[in-house]
C-alpha cells in the first residue's frame, strides 16, 4: 500500500480528488477509439474453421491419392515404401489440422508452423515427381499424382493463412536482436542457458547442412550373385543426379529445403515457433528414411537389371540388400534435426514473465510516541 500511495502522490493526484472522481484517470480511451473483440475474435475462429477443413481435405486427398494410378501405371497402394512415404506427412498435417482446429492461440501457432514445414520439404519431393512426368510425358503421370498435388496445395495454403494471421510468423525475427537489446538493457542472461542454446543451435545448423549433402549420393547397396556362373557384384542404386533433368531439379529443391528451413527455424525469435517449423521438416525427411528401411524389405525382381525370370533361374540369380554409409549419415543427421526441434518446442524461455516491482526507497522510521505527561 505504501507504493500505491507514492505513485500516486507522485502523478500529482492526492486521496481527495481521487477517490472523488474529479481527477483523470491514467490511460483513459477515447470514446470510439475501442474495437470490440467479438470482431477480431469471430475473424480468426472463422478462419481456423477454414483452415482446419482445408487441412481436413488434404488428408482425404492424400488417402485417395494411393489409389489410382500414380507414375508408370502403378499405384501408391500398390509399393508399401511409397504407402509410407505418403502416409507420414498426412499424420502431420493431420496433426497440424488437430492444433489449428482448438481454441489456443500457442497451438494454433504451433500447427500452422508445423504443416508449413512440412509442406517446404515435400515440395520438392512432389516437384521430383512431377519432373518424371516431364522427362518421361504426360502418359507417365496419373490421378494420383494429381490428387497428391492438390493435397500439397490445400494443406501448405492452410498452414500459411493460419500462420500468418495468428501472428505466428511475427516470431522469425532474428534472436541476436534480442541479445542486444537484453545487453542494452544490461541484463544478464541466465546461467548456462546461452550456452545450451547456441549448442543446439550449432549442432542443428551441422545437421541441416549434412542432411543436405548426404540426400544426394546413393543410399542403397546391393550385393547380386550369379551363382551358376560363379560371379558377384556390388551395385549402389539412388544417386539423386542419375536421373532425368527435370528430376534432378525437384531433387535440388528437396536438398534446399533441408538447408534453408532449419537455418530460418533456428533464428527465430520464438524457440517454440521455430522448433514446430523445424518439426515439420523433419517429419518429412523421417518418411524417406522410413519409406527406404520398407524398401530394404522387398524382394529386388531380376527385371531391374534386364534379366528375365527364366534367366534368372537359370543363373542362379540373388540379391541381398543393404545400405550405403552415406544412408546412415543421412538418419544420424534427421535425428539430431528432430531432438534440436523437441529441445525448442519444449522450450520456455521465450515466454514473457511480469516485470519486477520496482524497488521503493526506505522511508526514515516515525519517532516513537511518547504520551506528554499532565500535571
Amino acid at each position: 500500500m505504501r507504493h500505491y500511495r507514492r505513485c500516486m502522490a507522485h502523478l500529482g493526484y492526492d486521496r481527495a480528488n481521487l477517490w472523488s472522481g474529479d481527477a483523470p484517470l491514467v490511460g483513459t480511451t477515447a470514446p470510439g477509439s475501442v474495437v470490440p473483440a467479438t470482431t477480431h475474435g469471430t475473424a480468426h475462429d472463422a478462419q481456423s474453421i477454414v483452415a482446419t477443413l482445408a487441412l481436413g481435405a488434404a488428408v482425404g486427398l492424400g488417402v485417395a491419392s494411393m489409389l489410382p494410378d500414380y507414375l508408370s501405371g502403378s499405384s501408391i497402394a500398390s509399393s508399401p515404401d511409397l504407402v509410407v512415404a505418403h502416409a507420414i506427412p498426412l499424420g502431420g498435417w493431420l496433426l497440424a489440422a488437430a492444433l489449428v482446429a482448438t481454441s489456443r492461440l500457442g497451438a494454433r501457432r504451433i500447427g500452422s508452423l508445423l504443416g508449413l514445414g512440412i509442406g517446404v520439404v515435400e515440395l520438392g519431393l512432389l516437384l521430383s515427381d512431377a519432373g518424371t512426368v516431364f522427362a518421361g510425358g504426360a502418359h507417365v503421370g496419373g490421378a494420383g499424382l494429381v490428387l497428391a498435388s492438390l493435397e500439397w496445395l490445400l494443406a501448405t495454403g492452410a498452414s500459411a493463412l493460419v500462420a500468418s494471421s495468428s501472428g505466428a510468423l511475427s516470431g522469425f525475427r532474428d534472436r541476436s536482436r534480442d541479445e542486444d537489446r537484453r545487453s542494452t538493457r544490461h541484463e544478464p542472461a541466465p546461467a548456462g542457458r546461452l550456452g545450451h542454446k547456441k549448442a543446439t543451435t550449432a549442432a542443428g545448423i551441422l545437421a541441416a547442412l549434412a542432411a543436405a549433402g548426404l540426400y544426394a549420393p546413393p543410399w542403397d547397396r546391393l550385393v547380386v550373385e550369379l551363382v551358376a556362373v560363379g560371379r558377384t557384384t556390388v551395385v549402389t542404386a539412388g544417386n539423386a543426379f542419375a536421373n532425368p533433368a527435370p528430376v534432378i531439379a525437384g531433387n535440388v529443391v528437396v536438398m534446399v529445403s533441408l538447408v534453408a528451413l532449419p537455418l530460418v527455424a533456428l533464428s527465430a525469435r520464438s524457440r517454440r515457433l521455430g522448433g514446430a517449423m523445424l518439426a515439420g521438416g523433419v517429419v518429412a525427411a523421417t518418411s524417406q528414411v522410413a519409406s527406404a528401411l520398407v524398401q530394404w524389405r522387398e524382394p529386388v525382381p531380376p527385371g531391374e537389371f534386364g534379366l528375365s525370370t527364366p534367366a534368372a533361374v537359370a543363373a542362379g540369380f540373388h540379391v541381398s540388400s543393404g545400405f550405403t554409409p552415406v544412408f546412415y549419415l543421412f538418419s544420424a543427421a534427421v535425428a539430431v534435426l528432430a531432438v534440436v526441434a523437441v529441445l525448442d518446442l519444449v522450450d520456455r524461455s521465450g515466454q514473457r514473465m511480469p516485470p519486477p516491482l520496482a524497488a521503493v526507497p526506505d522511508v526514515a522510521p516515525r519517532r516513537a510516541f511518547s504520551p506528554t505527561p499532565h500535571y
